[in-house]
């Protein structure tokens, strides 16, 4: 391996405190699962600022009937690929690993300690709070009717489920 990459490599390991094995078994790990999805799902990228002013100058109502719309459909359009290739995709994977860690959509808190409710972080303000909340809703009623609670607004939103 390349000289670079391997300093890289141990200073990734060192800030997050685990060895350079897991290091690169998690980049791995990630970068397959998203492989697995990113055909089906076409990307844009913005930079936060941008992103921020578009959710800003968007309809709240628009959105979160988008989410609705939108949320069912792409979580069952990930769970078929995920299973597809062998891996099956709970909601709590989907949420944690999809859009936190590779959509980057969010930050989640709290999934170590008690993956069932976490509470996610992202700075786009209560648009963007809103939109999350209905997308959530209508991926979670895909596989579950009962037992996901959703609160908050700004740059938090709380989420609840039943792992079972």
């Amino acid at each position: 391996m390349d000289g670079n990459l391997l300093r890289m490599l141990a200073l990734s390991a060192q800030r997050r405190g685990i060895s350079e094995n897991a290091v690169v078994e998690d980049v791995l790990l990630r970068n397959l699962k998203a492989e697995t999805l990113a055909e089906a799902f076409d990307r844009i990228s913005f930079g936060k600022e941008t992103f921020r002013s578009i959710i800003g100058m968007t309809d709240a109502n628009g959105l979160e009937i988008m989410g609705s719309e939108r949320g069912g459909k792409a979580y069952s359009l990930a769970r078929e690929l995920s299973e597809s290739q062998g891996q099956p995709l709970t909601f709590s994977q989907y949420l944690t690993e999809i859009l936190g860690s590779q959509g980057r959509w969010f930050k989640v808190e709290g999934a170590l300690v008690k993956p069932e409710k976490v509470t996610l972080y992202h700075g786009m303000g209560p648009k963007w709070s809103s939109f999350l909340k209905s997308y959530l809703a209508s991926a979670y009623a895909t596989t579950s009717r009962t037992g996901l609670q959703l609160k908050g607004d700004g740059d938090f939103v709380s989420v609840e489920y039943s792992l079972s």
